[in-house]
């Protein structure tokens, strides 16, 4: 990963190869390569690159913290039917937002989705 970010005929110091280059990497030469991952997919590689690189820089906790947030949301995600938009902030990574949609909309959305599920599980119930 270092060569691919590195200039081309720099050599590369002791020091420079310990430094943590996960989430440089995937942001700038993978994930754009990548178009076609679905979100969830692009949020779990991104977990794991904050968690290399907090292990990289001997952050142990941070990065055993990160991994257990990212298995709290999948256990969520797999509980829920496999929906990843409320599991999401439970991770320490950025949820990714729309670059469009203004906080109000992206609140008013998250409302309707959770008034959507509601709706969901009482009419679940009615027909039990």
């Amino acid at each position: 990963m270092h060569n691919q970010l590195n200039d081309e005929g720099t050599e590369l110091t002791d020091e420079q190869l310990w430094t943590p280059v996960c989430q440089r990497y995937w942001l700038s030469i993978l994930a754009p390569n990548l178009k076609n991952l679905s979100a969830e997919d692009r949020r779990e590689v991104r977990t794991l690159v904050t968690a290399m690189d907090l292990g990289i820089k001997g952050n142990n906790v941070s990065c055993l913290d990160t991994l257990m947030q990212r298995f709290k949301a999948k256990t969520m995600s797999l509980a829920m039917g496999g929906g990843h938009e409320i599991s999401q902030y439970l991770e320490p990574i950025p949820v990714e937002k729309s670059l469009v949609a203004s906080p109000e909309e992206e609140q008013l959305a998250l409302s309707m989705h959770r008034q959507d599920l509601k709706a969901k599980k009482l009419r679940a119930a009615k027909t039990d």
